[in-house]
């Protein structure tokens, strides 16, 4: 077995208002960042699994989005598996 970690980030969908993100937005304008254009606000996660190799290691990563992780109506995510160690 392989540890991985599964590192998952969720934003709104673009269509979805973001109210945090426009209002961070406004701050930021307002603090002279003029060169930000848009800006959306989401939540990291990170769950440390074991599997045999990493397409399954992705597979139980998409299935706790799909369950329980993501409300896939308002939602959007996106992983990136990495490597920690073999286990024997």
């Amino acid at each position: 077995m392989i540890n991985f970690i599964a590192e998952i980030f969720v934003f709104p969908h673009p269509e979805i208002l973001d109210p945090q993100g426009k209002a961070t937005l406004n701050v930021l304008h307002n603090l002279e960042f003029r060169n930000v254009s848009d800006l959306r606000i989401g939540k990291a996660m990170k769950m440390e699994l074991m599997a045999e190799n990493e397409d399954l290691a992705r597979a139980v990563a998409e299935e706790a989005c799909r369950k329980v992780l993501v409300n896939q109506v308002m939602e959007y995510y996106e992983i990136k598996i990495k490597t920690l160690e073999k286990i024997t």
